[in-house]
């Protein structure tokens, strides 16, 4: 009796740890069209968390009777979740007491579509069923990717059977839009697959709880001294590969079927393969194979395979059995090589990758982008060593480093701008020299795509101090912007004091900018 509670109890509990809230339940729904009969028929009955026949009371939603199945305005039925969740199924669930003449469920739609949308207006289609299969008064799962949405729209385009039972006076085939309950889940259902095998033959390897309509795989481990013949869903065969890759499905039951192997004829000795098969098989249950890049996890498992069948094989000589072991040793010995570790090398190219070119001198982007593209492979290569992922962090941040802002050429703009207006005719030839050296210089600087900020700030000052130095010829009125002088022989004055304030307040400008970027 207390094995019985026991059992009933761990059945129980698997129960609540596969229980899944239904997100829709409870939730508000709104319908194109919709036939009410208060206790009978309703939209909110589609999220009352109520399945049961007719004769229960509270069926469900139904539309009015239309003479075809093919809808001239779609049929839209609209449930508001309140928030946004993350959806991964929509369930649909018939009436479950509607059949058409021939049995099938009727009622149900035919061509549907299953919408998504984040405000209620625009919705996009995440899973489209055309010509639905008969459910057979099942519930009826749409599965979509991990998608965030507030509103889940049910869109009918054409409808199935008829009911059998339900001749109209005035339309003898009343087609119609029934349904129980509609519900809508984040977490995927889970379902058991039963695998059946003799323990004293091998093992079997792989998850058997997976979500439901997965694709899993289960291998197939014969133990020394069997050998593995297949996989069986009841009589029939499905596969004699070790590994076979499957959908997850409920009921879905699986036999490893193992048989012990014929003593080995005389003429080889397969000591030396048998015990390297076992150690190669505690490899493989060990982290070491876990951490292995796929390429050597590949060559491993062909080695191990072909060990196997040479170990199974009773004709084998004693040089094939000698090359099996030799093989699959040398398998076993390249497993030191462990797969990168990546985190770091995805942190800095999503930051490198995020890096506007246009900001920087085109001296060092070759090498950037050189570097960045190594990096690139480097994260794709899935047997990709720790020592290449490191190298490939430290080539693309000595890139990084070498890549220089272009300089900040405002100011000098502004004061080239002001030298172009200067009329060099009323100045002294060795000041017009001097001024003329300072633009000329400037000009050059502005023109250099891999000018330096020293360089771009040298040539300002320079230019900014050659145009206060500009000295006005000895009794030569002025015609420039400014006022004219009356002194003579004496510096710049009138445009030229204007022209120096101007400079000197670019220059403070410049020094703030300057200053604020190096913080930066």
């Amino acid at each position: 009796m207390l094995r019985v509670l026991d059992a009933l109890k761990a059945a129980y509990q698997e129960v609540l740890d596969h229980q899944r809230d239904n997100l829709a339940l409870g939730k508000s729904v709104s319908a194109s069209e919709e036939v009410r009969a208060n206790g009978l028929w309703g939209c909110e009955y589609l999220t009352d968390g109520f399945k049961a026949k007719d004769n229960s009371a509270r069926i469900g939603y139904t539309t009015k009777d239309y003479t075809s199945p093919d809808l001239e305005t779609p049929i839209d039925i609209t449930i508001d979740l309140g928030t946004p969740q993350t959806i991964r199924e929509v369930v649909l669930t018939p009436r479950l007491s509607a059949v058409s003449w021939e049995g099938k469920t009727a009622n149900f739609p035919r061509d549907y579509e299953i919408q998504l949308s984040d405000d209620g207006a625009q919705f996009r289609t995440v899973c489209a069923v055309t010509d639905q299969q008969d459910p057979q008064l099942a519930p009826v799962s749409c599965r979509i990717d991990p998608t965030q949405a507030r509103f889940v729209r049910l869109h009918v385009t054409r409808l199935g059977e008829y009911a059998g039972d339900e001749g109209l006076i005035d339309n003898p085939t009343p087609y119609r839009l029934q349904l129980a309950e509609i519900e809508v889940f984040s977490d995927p259902a889970y379902c058991q697959v039963e695998v059946s095998y003799n323990p004293e033959g091998g093992s079997v390897e792989g998850d058997t709880e997976l979500p439901e309509g997965e694709q899993a795989s289960l291998t197939a481990c014969p133990n020394p001294g069997w050998v593995f013949r297949g996989w069986y869903s009841g009589d029939t065969l499905l596969s004699k590969e070790p590994t076979y890759r499957f959908t997850a499905a409920t009921g879905l039951s699986l036999t490893a079927l193992f048989e012990q192997e014929e003593p080995t004829p005389t003429g080889s000795d397969k000591t030396i393969l048998k015990r390297v098969l076992a150690y190669a098989q505690q490899a493989r249950e060990g982290g070491e194979y876990a951490g292995a890049i796929p390429s050597v996890k590949t060559s491993f498992d062909a080695a191990y395979s072909e060990a196997q069948r040479v170990y199974m094989d009773q004709g084998a000589n004693q040089e094939s059995v000698d090359r099996a072991w030799m093989a699959l040793m040398t398998e076993i010995h390249k497993l030191g090589f462990q797969a990168g570790q990546k985190q770091q090398l995805e942190t800095i190219l999503e930051f490198a990758n995020g890096l506007d070119l246009e900001q920087y001198v085109q001296s060092g982007q070759p090498e950037f982008q050189q570097a960045l593209a190594q990096a690139n492979a480097c994260l794709a290569d899935a047997d990709a060593l720790q020592g290449e992922v490191d190298e490939a962090v430290e080539a693309l941040l000595d890139a990084m480093v070498n890549l220089r802002f272009k300089a900040d050429k405002s100011l000098l703009k502004a004061v080239l701008a002001e030298a172009s207006t200067i009329d060099l005719s009323l100045y002294t030839v060795q000041s017009a020299a001097a001024f003329n050296k300072a633009n000329q210089v400037a000009k050059e600087v502005d023109l250099r795509e891999d000018a330096s900020q020293q360089e771009v700030d040298a040539a300002v000052s320079n230019l900014s101090a050659a145009i206060g130095a500009l000295t006005a010829i000895p009794d030569t009125p002025k015609t420039g912007s400014g006022p004219a002088t009356e002194q003579s022989g004496s510096a710049r004055t009138g445009d030229a004091s204007a022209t120096a304030a101007a400079v000197a307040m670019f220059t403070l400008t410049g020094a703030a900018i300057v200053l604020w970027r190096k913080k930066q």
